[in-house]
């Protein structure tokens, strides 16, 4: 067991003893960043971000993974990490898909040159299709879809939204003035009567959903023929959501007025139904892009793949206000009082003892810290780590201090600005891993600075607000003149 190093023990401030959320984010610990991938982003870049979108399988909570490639004429070298363990099932699963698309690659180019076009691909594609082509993209389809099976039950099913969404289908939908919404409530929340066409679009959409829901009931392993229902069912969604949204005012996003309208619970719909297509839309995504000449960038004939590690050495802090001091650095006038009572509020009975640090090395800083060890030994990277969730705070802070040092601009996708446990990796090259660290420590010491300062005014207000009063009560005294008749027996 060790000392923390700064990165970790300033994180470690920052978070407190917090206790997660459904998601596994750190609740009330928003960081003011950039949220853009940036202007370098390869065109590669969403590949590698829907690869890694379905190697997550939906069968432990919280899943997220990264994935990066080092081709050359030789081999594909691609470099993943989870932010647990990555299994055995998950490594499998991403060599199918890439030998699968190295092969539907190949026929391809043989169909190119032997037609001189591209073939077309059908969304969905027939489950009787003859087309080769075609045929090695079935397969591949239907392999993802076993792999993705519990995320997509999960997320189809979370807090019954799609019983919710299919009440609100039928109460814009219903003939019968009872159980329809009325006009004047429609009016009412800046709603309206749909057209016709609206009316058919949605009407098939609740179909959908209601014979999605019977294809998801049984907690086995689908059949080859569920998932092909399944796969065809989800194409359709897809398609028609495209049309609603194209909309002036997209309709899916007007769900929540008509939940409230209904008494509903208030959810974004729009969400949820892009959740639930998604397993279709990353694969169709990657489909498509096997016409072209951007898979050559990714893949050759011979692939590895290597995993990266995300297990820190175990550390520990010392929870008082000493530690607290040297992280927040020189020059800071809080005064004693302040500091103890925002480590009470962080950590409350963990104070004054000594605390292990949560958290492990997030899978896209663990890839990044993968590359640069390639780097240093002169094998090139295609500068993007896809992720299947964006980064947090704290990996976006590490890949901005990386590029800061080593003007290397690998980039990954944009950050939802929150923080969970985190710790920080370390590379290879120790000179440039120390360069990081003070250049992501700068970074974290002035957000840790901003945080116990916001503490502290916060905290003035609120005594100034319990001790001061802009009220002239009455006196006791007052009250006996008033009252002296009143008679309380």
């Amino acid at each position: 067991m060790t000392a923390a190093t700064d990165p970790d023990r300033l994180v470690f401030f920052l978070q407190g003893a917090h206790e997660d959320d459904c998601d596994g984010h750190c609740v009330g610990a928003d960081v003011k960043t950039s949220s853009k991938a940036g202007p370098g982003t390869p065109h590669n870049a969403s590949i590698l971000d829907n690869l890694a979108r379905l190697l997550v399988s939906g069968e432990e909570k919280g899943q997220a993974f990264a994935i990066a490639v080092v081709p050359d004429t030789q081999r594909s070298r691609f470099i993943i990490a989870e932010n647990k363990l990555v299994p055995l099932d998950v490594r499998r699963h991403l060599m199918t898909m890439l030998q699968s698309l190295y092969e539907t690659r190949q026929l391809v180019l043989t169909y190119r040159q032997a037609q001189h076009s591209s073939p077309v691909i059908p969304i969905p594609i027939p489950r009787d299709a003859t087309d080769p082509v075609h045929r090695k993209l079935l397969e591949l389809e239907v392999s993802v879809f076993r792999h993705s099976w519990p995320k997509l039950r999960r997320r189809f099913n979370k807090a019954h939204r799609d019983g919710v969404f299919t009440d609100i289908c039928s109460a814009i939908l219903s003939l019968d003035p009872d159980k329809r919404l009325p006009l004047s409530v429609l009016q009412q929340d800046g709603l309206s009567v749909l057209s016709q066409s609206d009316r058919k679009q949605l009407g098939v959409i609740r179909h959908i959903v209601n014979q999605i829901r019977v294809l998801l009931v049984p907690s086995t392993a689908p059949s080859d023929d569920v998932i092909h229902k399944t796969r065809v069912f989800l194409a359709d969604m897809a398609q028609i959501m495209r049309r609603m949204e194209s909309r002036e005012v997209p309709l899916l996003r007007r769900f929540a007025s008509y939940a409230r309208a209904l008494g509903k619970q208030d959810d974004d719909y729009a969400k949820w139904a892009n959740k639930v297509v998604s397993v279709h839309l990353e694969f169709t995504s990657i489909a498509l892009a096997v016409g072209s000449p951007t898979m050559d960038t990714i893949l050759t004939e011979t692939i590895t793949i290597d995993i990266a590690e995300t297990n820190p050495r175990p550390a520990r802090v010392h929870v008082n206000v000493d530690n607290l001091r040297i992280a927040l650095g020189a020059g800071q006038n809080f005064d004693t009082i302040t500091l103890q009572k925002f480590l009470e509020s962080k950590f409350g009975q963990y104070l004054d003892t000594e605390v292990q640090v949560d958290g492990c090395i997030h899978c896209e800083c663990a890839v990044l810290a993968t590359l640069d060890e390639m780097r240093s030994a002169g094998v090139p990277a295609i500068p993007y780590v896809g992720v299947s969730k964006p980064s947090c705070a704290l990996c976006n802070c590490y890949f901005e201090a990386y590029r800061a040092v080593t003007g290397q601009d690998i980039r990954t996708r944009a950050t939802h600005g929150q923080m969970v446990p985190w710790r920080c990796p370390s590379l290879g090259d120790q000179a440039v891993d120390e360069q990081v660290r003070s250049e992501l420590s700068t970074k974290l010491r002035i957000l840790l600075v901003d945080t116990v300062d916001h503490y502290w005014k916060r905290a003035s207000l609120s005594s100034q607000s319990a001790t001061s009063d802009p009220f002239i009560r009455p006196t006791l005294e007052d009250l006996d003149a008033i009252y002296r008749d009143v008679s309380f027996w």
